[in-house]
């Protein structure tokens, strides 16, 4: 559990795609990601693109997975 201090720009238990390189991180709050579908952004100069699809979920939405598809992502059960 996070004891750090809060980010008031998200809402508490906001879902996020984070990634982390050299030393920079960055969150994608999942909120955007199911809006907006195509995320182009740079992180430490490399570019990088972060996709949504309809009927994605999380790690955290466990009840709903039924584990990895074949492109490693989580399949929500039918």
């Amino acid at each position: 559990m996070y004891r750090g201090e809060t980010d008031s720009r998200l809402m508490p238990m906001e879902k996020v795609v984070t990634i982390s390189m050299a030393d920079s991180d960055k969150a994608y709050p999942y909120s955007v990601t199911q809006r907006v579908h195509v995320i182009n952004d740079k992180i430490a100069d490399v570019p990088v693109v972060v996709f949504h699809a309809d009927g994605a979920v999380s790690a955290l939405d466990k009840e709903s997975c039924k584990g990895p598809s074949t492109s490693g992502g989580l399949k929500k059960q039918e």
